[in-house]
């Protein structure tokens, strides 16, 4: 008699669980950031969360996990538990580069939800320096026999300056910096030649005290249209990077659906939209599921040529 009855409270408590499908969710969600607050990604995150959460009819939580370039983040996805309560906002290149150079996770521990807008990608130098473009700096510089100073944000600008450093038998040293915050100043104060960047140097473009020497996107920055893309400039490299959203590995489709049609939502609310294209001058580009992973296997493609130049 007691085990019948233990067997019918187990039915009874799987049932009821937040996994089955209206029921979901049950409970807060929570959305695991690849950086510290403050910046551009924690805003937009905060933002969502705000908007998200009337439409999911539960709270949304905001986790800020910076460090090793989005790590943090997606292993406390990876060890989140498979239900949907549990989401990351990372750059594109943490699941498209990341996977090449470390063991800490693949793309298959994670099931990609959607793209959610992109970054004006740039290398940059301060206004008055004395080359309008990429191409330019590295002639002048060989010429000169100069060795370049260069501003890196992280390892993936790192990849494609050394990339072009090796394609044009270039002389580059580069500087690490915490990210735009520590960037801004030293290329402003000249401790360095040239910078990656991927907002924070719109503003003072329109102000005159930077310019961009190359979009590295498949499209020119709308701060600086005159500019060539780094393509245009010779080279078939491009890197555009994408915001995206994360589940574990196995979520259930019909959260992962829930989850996708909430977000699809929300992205369309226009005060997203001013948010992250009239104030963080970046663009909305919202892919599901399969169209956003299409996105990720392209840039793999291209970050495993540049690594195997470099090898």
């Amino acid at each position: 008699m007691k085990k019948w009855l233990w067997l019918a409270i187990l039915l009874l408590l799987t049932t009821a669980s937040p996994l089955v499908g209206a029921a979901f969710p049950g409970a807060p969600v929570k959305i695991e950031v690849g950086a510290a607050a403050g910046g551009g990604m924690d805003i937009v995150a905060r933002a969502l969360a705000e908007r998200l959460a009337p439409r999911l009819g539960q709270p949304v939580l905001v986790s800020n996990r910076p460090g090793g370039g989005g790590l943090m983040a997606m292993m406390a996805l990876k060890n989140a538990a498979p239900d949907g309560y549990t989401l990351a906002l990372v750059p594109s290149w943490t699941l498209s580069y990341q996977p090449l150079v470390t063991q800490h996770y693949q793309k298959s521990d994670f099931t990609l939800l959607a793209t959610l807008y992109r970054a004006p990608d740039a290398l940059i130098a301060r206004g008055d320096a004395p080359w309008n473009s990429v191409a330019e700096m590295l002639a002048v510089a060989r010429a000169s026999r100069q060795k370049l100073l260069f501003a890196s944000q992280g390892p993936v600008d790192r990849l494609i300056v050394n990339w072009l450093a090796r394609q044009t038998d270039s002389k580059i040293a580069v500087m690490p910096t915490k990210g735009g915050g520590e960037m801004i100043p030293r290329l402003l104060g000249g401790h360095v030649d040239f910078a990656y960047s991927a907002t924070m140097h719109t503003q003072y473009v329109s102000a005159g005290k930077i310019k961009v020497l190359a979009s590295l996107a498949d499209r020119r920055q709308s701060v600086a249209p005159e500019v060539p893309t780094l393509q245009e400039q010779g080279w078939n490299i491009a890197l555009n990077t994408f915001f995206i959203t994360l589940l574990p590995r196995n979520t259930p489709s019909p959260i992962a659906e829930r989850l996708a049609g909430a977000l699809q939502e929300t992205m369309a609310d226009e005060f997203i939209r001013a948010l992250i294209e009239d104030k963080l001058m970046m663009n909305i580009d919202f892919r599901l599921l399969a169209a956003a992973d299409a996105l990720i296997e392209q840039q793999r493609a291209e970050m495993r040529i540049m690594l195997d130049a470099l090898q």
